[in-house]
C-alpha cells in the first residue's frame, strides 16, 4: 500500500457543518472530512468519457483510493480526537488528571471517585502522541447578502457562521492500493481550492501541499483484550442494508472466535448528512459511530496492527474506518492514567502569527481592549449577583414552573438580538410566550409574569437594560436546575 501525506493551510475561515439546515446557529465540525478532498479530486478527474467504469470506481467509490480526514497540527504533530473513554474532574482543564471509564463508581449523576469527586466525559479537544492537548477554537462572523441591483446589502438578509480559524494547519493522508493513480491524485490536490459552506462569500479557501513523514512500523497485538480507538468515523451496515452501531466480529476485522465487550466500550453516535453538489441533492443519511469512540474486544489469537491498516466498515474512500489498536495514550488498565498532557494550541502559519500586534505598537488599542474586558467582567459579576438575589427573594413564588418551561425562556433569551425583541417575544399580550399556549395560566398565576416584567422592564426596573438578556438566561438556568434538584420547597 502506498501513502501520501498532505498539509492543508486555511487561507480563510472554513465552515463545515454536520446538518443541512440553513437557519439557526450551527458550529462547524472540528475536523475536515475526507469527502472534501475526494470532492476536490473528483472535480478535476471525474470524467466518464475519458475513464471507464472500473477506473472511476477505483478512484472515488470502492476504497481503492482512500481520502483521509484532516486532523489539526499541534506543535508539529498530528492531533487525534480525545477518546470518549477519558474522564476528568468536573471544572478542571483537560490533561491535568485523566481517569478511565469502567474503573470509577457510577451513580445517577455519572462517574465519581472514591472521595466523591464528580467526573465528566472529555467531549472535545485533541491530543498528540507527544503528550500535548489542545482545543480547536472557532470564530463567529456575520455577513450580509448583497443586492446586485441596488448595489448594497439586502434588507433582512444577515447571516452568521462559526468556522475553523484562518491560518490554522491540518494534516491528512491519501492511501492507494494501486500505484496507477498516485501522480494524478497528487497533482489534483496540490494547490488552492475552496471547500465547505458559503464558498462565494469569502469562506472556504485552502492551500494543500505535500509533506514527507516517516512510515509507522506495525506492532504486535497479543491475544486477549484489545481496544479499537476510532481515529475517524465508522459506518457499518447489517445484512438488510441498514446502518448499525453494533458491528459484528467480522465487520471489525477480528479473527473467528473473538468477542466484542460492549459493557467495556464507550461509543457515541450521530446522523451523518452529506450533500452531493453534482446532483444538488442530499445523499442518504447514515447512522455512524463517532470518531473518538473506543470498542473493547477479546482477540482469539495474536494479530498485527497492520491488519487494520486499510480500515474497517463502509465508505473508506471518504475517510471512514480508520482505527488505532491499543494506542499508548488510551490506556484502560488503571483508574487514572499515569501521565499528564501539556496544554498547547493548534499550529498556525507564520503569516497568521505576524498579524499579532508587536510590543509597543498600538498601545491605545490594547488599552481599550483591556478596559472593555474589565467592563465585561464587571457586568457578568453584577448579573450573577442580581440573579442570586432574585432567586433568594422570589424562588418560592415560581415553585410550580417546570424545568422545561424555564428552558423555553432560556432559548428565547439566548437567541434574540435586541432587548426590545426579548420584551416582545416574552411579554407581548398577542405573541409573547408568557401569554400563549397551555402554560399561560401557570405564568399568570400569583402574578409571576408581571413580577418578571416589572423586574426587567418596569418603570423602576431592578435590572439595567444591558443586563436584561444575560440576567434572564442565567435566571432560567438556575431555576431549571433548582427544579430538577428539588431544591424549591
Amino acid at each position: 500500500m502506498d501513502k501520501l501525506t498532505f498539509e492543508c493551510e486555511l487561507l480563510s475561515q472554513v465552515v463545515l457543518i454536520s446538518v443541512s439546515a440553513t437557519e439557526g446557529y450551527h458550529k462547524s465540525l472540528d475536523y475536515i472530512p475526507g469527502s472534501k478532498f475526494l470532492g476536490i479530486v473528483a472535480r478535476k478527474l471525474y470524467n466518464t468519457e475519458e475513464r471507464n467504469g472500473q477506473q472511476l470506481l477505483d478512484l472515488f467509490h470502492n476504497g481503492t483510493v482512500r481520502y483521509g480526514d484532516a486532523h489539526p497540527v499541534i506543535k508539529g504533530h498530528i492531533g487525534f480526537r480525545a477518546p470518549y473513554i477519558w474522564l476528568k474532574p468536573k471544572g478542571t482543564p483537560t490533561g491535568e488528571r485523566i481517569y478511565v471509564h469502567g474503573y470509577t463508581a457510577e451513580d445517577q449523576e455519572g462517574h465519581r471517585l472514591k472521595d466523591g469527586t464528580l467526573l465528566k466525559t472529555v467531549k472535545e479537544g485533541y491530543f498528540t502522541q507527544r503528550g500535548d492537548v489542545a482545543t480547536i477554537h472557532q470564530k463567529f462572523t456575520i455577513k450580509s447578502a448583497y443586492d446586485g441591483k441596488l448595489r448594497r446589502a439586502k434588507d433582512s438578509q444577515m447571516y452568521g457562521y462559526s468556522g475553523l480559524e484562518k491560518g490554522t494547519l491540518w494534516r491528512f493522508e491519501v492511501e492507494f492500493d494501486k500505484p496507477d493513480n498516485i501522480e494524478e491524485v497528487r497533482n489534483a490536490l496540490i494547490g488552492r481550492h475552496r471547500i465547505g459552506r458559503s464558498k462565494s462569500a469569502e469562506y472556504g479557501l485552502i492551500e494543500i501541499r505535500e509533506v514527507k513523514t516517516e512510515a509507522e512500523k506495525p506492532t504486535n497485538i497479543d491475544k486477549g483484550t484489545a481496544f479499537l480507538y476510532a481515529v475517524s468515523n465508522l459506518c457499518f451496515y447489517d445484512q438488510y442494508g441498514k446502518c448499525t452501531v453494533e458491528p459484528t466480529v467480522e465487520q471489525l476485522g477480528l479473527p473467528e472466535g473473538s468477542k466484542v465487550h460492549w459493557s467495556q466500550s464507550v461509543i457515541r453516535t450521530r446522523l451523518y448528512r452529506t450533500w452531493n453538489q453534482k446532483r444538488s441533492n442530499r445523499n442518504e443519511d447514515r447512522l455512524i459511530i463517532r470518531r473518538g469512540s473506543v470498542i473493547a474486544v477479546e482477540l482469539s489469537k495474536a494479530m498485527m496492527s497492520s491488519d487494520w491498516e486499510r480500515g474497517i466498515g463502509a465508505h473508506l474512500a471518504e475517510g471512514f474506518g480508520k482505527v488505532w489498536v491499543n494506542p499508548e495514550k488510551v490506556q484502560v488498565n488503571a483508574e487514572e492514567l499515569p501521565f499528564k498532557l501539556t496544554k498547547a494550541t493548534q499550529d498556525k502559519t507564520e503569516q497568521a502569527r505576524s498579524a499579532v500586534v508587536s510590543e509597543g505598537a498600538e498601545d491605545d488599542l490594547i488599552l481599550s481592549f483591556l478596559e472593555n474586558r474589565q467592563a465585561e467582567s464587571e457586568l457578568r459579576f453584577n448579573t450573577d449577583r442580581a440573579v442570586n438575589q432574585f432567586i433568594k427573594t422570589y424562588s418560592n413564588k415560581y415553585k410550580d414552573i417546570t424545568s422545561s418551561q424555564w428552558g423555553q425562556v432560556r432559548n428565547i433569551a439566548k437567541n434574540v438580538k435586541k432587548t426590545e425583541d426579548l420584551k416582545t417575544l416574552l411579554f407581548d399580550p398577542k405573541v409573547g410566550f408568557f401569554y400563549s399556549g397551555q402554560t399561560e395560566a401557570a405564568w399568570r398565576k400569583n402574578g409571576r409574569r408581571q413580577k418578571l416584567e416589572d423586574h426587567l422592564f418596569g418603570e423602576s426596573a431592578a435590572i439595567p437594560a444591558e443586563m436584561a438578556q444575560d440576567f434572564l438566561i442565567k435566571l432560567a438556568n438556575e431555576m431549571a436546575k433548582a427544579v430538577q434538584n428539588k431544591v424549591m420547597s
